[in-house]
């Protein structure tokens, strides 16, 4: 048995039943080998195929990419990347490694994915509840809409220049915004509720 093939096989046994999986790629973005894919994805069809070979979408073409760019650059890539699987959204966060001959020349690429589906669901659910919070600590008697995103901006401890930063706005639009001296557009209010992270549905609800 070879000391690669041992490698390998420790791999394995320490990622089976974890949502981790590993691949690594050739020169040419093929596929050689697999730890752990998932069952939607067959790896008879993707061995000594590239990604695109087998299915090409908005997540391939975006996974191809930053296979490309490792090769390109010789430098870690991290993605994450959205895949519909058994009808459900699952996100996944690749971990992208070049890999060196011994004279410096870049052969191929490990590729290490993990599945952050529930973690994302929970720190979804975890701004949601934050939002609620600050939302009901916020409501008060004001009822301009400038009055409004400041009392929330300031229960959330986000100062204005912060806010600026996040939404792309300047710090003073903001500012006018907040004495209500020019009127928000739906783009604006859907950048600020982007920064602050909540729906941007639920924000305007609650200004409005």
């Amino acid at each position: 048995m070879t000391k690669e093939w041992r490698r390998l096989r420790l791999l394995n046994s320490v990622l089976k039943d974890k949502p981790i999986f590993f691949a690594r790629l050739d020169k040419d973005l093929k596929y050689q080998f697999f730890y752990n894919l998932h069952p939607d994805f067959h790896d008879l069809l993707l061995i000594g195929n590239s990604i695109l070979d087998v299915t090409e979408n908005d997540s391939t073409i975006r996974l191809y990419k930053a296979y490309k760019k490792t090769l390109e650059t010789g430098e870690q890539q991290v993605k994450f990347v959205t895949f519909s699987i058994d009808s459900k959204i699952a996100t996944y966060k690749f971990i992208l490694d070049p890999i060196f001959d011994v004279d410096g020349t870049i052969n191929g690429i490990d590729s290490m994915a993990i599945d952050i589906t529930d973690i994302l669901e929970q720190f979804t659910a975890i701004k949601e509840e934050r939002f609620d919070y600050c939302l009901n600590k916020s409501k008060s008697c004001f009822d301009n809409i400038g009055e409004k995103i400041k009392s929330l901006r300031q229960v959330m401890d986000i100062s204005q220049s912060e806010l600026a930063r996040k939404s792309t706005l300047s710090q003073s639009y903001i500012s006018s915004l907040e004495r209500d001296e020019v009127n928000p557009t739906i783009t604006s209010l859907k950048l600020i509720a982007k920064a602050i992270n909540v729906d941007p549905k639920k924000f305007i609800n609650y200004l409005y």
